[in-house]
């Protein structure tokens, strides 16, 4: 699977995040929220993207570009709880405060995603239309269900 180069900052960014944190200076700490703030809007626009490919190739029944795709959303979707430090509200983000009053059922909510992925991915591979069909469906809900409570409107 292609992961990309981002998903590599990605990577590095949470373990600067987990490693360094408690010793920047408010300055860096802004800093350093903005910056781990960016990369969490590329992963939620990254799993749109991915989002839109799976539906596209669901009806070419190319089973081998759902399946990366799907793989490519159970990744991110795993990183989103360490993508939303308390405090990184701010900018470009639709994130809502009730996250971190929340955070746990923000944490299951994008586990359960990451693993309704990993088993649409598997369907694929199986090449196993109704399953996949059955499980995209699934992982939109999943998607809605964590939506609905933590992302704001977009702005018209």
């Amino acid at each position: 699977m292609r992961i990309g180069k981002w998903l590599c900052a990605l990577g590095f960014t949470v373990l600067v995040m987990a490693f360094s944190f408690p010793t920047f200076s408010a300055d860096e700490d802004e800093q350093a929220l903005r910056g781990v703030q960016r990369v969490r809007v590329r992963t939620m626009k990254s799993i749109s993207r991915a989002m839109r490919r799976i539906k596209v190739y669901t009806k070419k029944e190319n089973y081998k570009r759902v399946a990366a795709a799907a793989e490519e959303i159970a990744l991110l979707s795993a990183a989103i709880p360490f993508l939303s430090p308390k405090g990184s509200a701010f900018g470009k983000t639709r994130i809502k405060e009730e996250v971190w009053s929340r955070f746990d059922d923000y944490t299951k909510i994008a586990r359960g995603s990451a693993q309704i992925a990993s088993d649409l991915a598997i369907a694929a591979q199986a090449k196993n239309k109704n399953a996949v069909l059955k499980t995209f469906s699934a992982l939109s809900e999943s998607c809605t269900q964590c939506h609905k409570p933590y992302r704001k409107k977009k702005k018209k």
